[in-house]
């Protein structure tokens, strides 16, 4: 076994010692928290009395140690890459859900955010009478063209009432037909997704989080925008 297996190994044994399992139970705490540490810690005692066991609990520790961090440094490269009109960009600190409620096709078909999971997705809400939402158009269509379908997928989301043929005539004037177009005529999707004004673009990355999000115009097609889309289509670069 190696130093640092001896150490862990010892470091979890006195663990287990400090919580004196043989202590009448009258006299242990109550709590629920304590109750769950007790059976944790039973486990892992239990995993250390067999070789192969423990050699396995080693290696869930050791990726737990190198993989723990990366949502941390994930999240400070993309403040780094903000610049320009994507300062006012929030990235969270851990990544949120994001709401399973449906949205529309244009042909009046039932979508949803989920289907389109495995993409990085720039989901964006916007209305027909929203003018900063035509200023920033055009540069989500530049955006969406210049990465495959497979890696980021630019959804824009009429959201409230906007009429068919507003839709469409806001799209030709605007020059967008790269973009997927839906609907959220009923506020209900961008109301879970806590949206209060518009245009409101969020970012959800591969494994379907939201990761960050930013209220108003900006120029989606910048270096900036450019960075952090590519560094959530591949984090490892």
């Amino acid at each position: 076994m190696s130093c640092f297996h001896n150490r862990l190994s010892k470091s979890i044994e006195t663990l287990i010692a400090s919580r004196s399992f043989d202590r009448p139970p009258e006299k242990r705490p109550e709590s629920n928290l304590s109750l769950l540490l007790d059976s944790a810690i039973r486990t892992i005692h239990f995993c250390l009395r067999a070789p192969l066991l423990r050699t396995g609990l080693y290696a869930l520790i050791m990726v737990g140690a190198i993989y723990a961090p990366v949502t941390a440094l994930d999240r400070q490269s993309l403040l780094d890459a903000r610049a320009g009109t994507l300062k006012k960009l929030i990235v969270h600190e851990a990544p949120r859900n994001v709401s399973t409620l449906p949205m529309l096709t244009q042909d009046g078909q039932e979508d949803m955010l989920s289907n389109h999971f495995g993409s990085v997705l720039v989901v964006n809400f916007w209305a027909t009478w929203c003018a900063p939402c035509r200023k920033e158009m055009p540069a989500l269509d530049r955006l969406q063209e210049l990465f495959s379908r497979e890696q980021v997928k630019v959804i824009a989301i009429a959201t409230g009432r906007n009429e068919a043929a507003g839709i469409t005539s806001f799209l030709e004037s605007a020059g967008v037909d790269d973009l997927l177009i839906r609907l959220d005529p009923r506020l209900s999707l961008s109301t879970a997704m806590g949206v209060r004004g518009l245009p409101a673009t969020i970012l959800v990355n591969r494994n379907g989080e939201e990761v960050a999000r930013l209220t108003g115009d900006a120029e989606w097609d910048s270096d900036s925008a450019q960075q952090i889309i590519r560094h959530l289509v591949n984090p490892d670069a």
